[in-house]
């Protein structure tokens, strides 16, 4: 009998784990707000490698056809802050705070597009936990 107690109790709690780790990832998706796939960015601005130094010394169009490569291959995940900041410079694009880096990709509001932004997500620890593309604002 407890064996079968036990084999009810672990379905159960597999069930609720489930439920939760979807319930986590809608939640995430809602506040995060629209994201683009690499690849999606890779359709829509190109592909140029990634460089520290043209990044930073970029101009958003330039920055873009990075995306795809900092995005797909998680580059400075695990990093601190202050890393991403050395490296790229300055960010110049606001994402829910000034404490997260964000850096324009386009300059949508010239151009009647939606503009969109790459942010470094940090953890409580101060380290990347994410890097996304964001839809920042639609001035359309």
């Amino acid at each position: 009998m407890n064996n079968r107690r036990a084999v009810v109790i672990l379905i159960w709690s597999i069930a609720i784990m489930g439920a939760l780790g979807t319930s986590i990832s809608i939640a995430r998706s809602a506040i995060r707000g629209e994201t683009m796939s690499p690849e999606q960015a890779e359709k829509k601005w190109g592909h140029s490698k990634y460089s520290a130094e043209a990044f930073r010394n970029g101009t958003p169009k330039e920055r873009s056809a990075m995306a795809f490569e900092i995005v797909e291959k998680k580059i400075f995940l695990s990093s601190k802050v202050s890393e991403v900041k050395n490296a790229l410079g300055r960010h110049d694009a606001h994402y829910k705070n000034d404490i997260i880096p964000a850096y324009a990709l386009n300059e949508g509001w010239k151009t009647g597009e939606d503009t969109w932004q790459l942010v470094f997500l940090p953890g409580v620890d101060g380290k990347i936990t994410d890097v996304f593309i964001h839809k920042n604002c639609c001035d359309k």
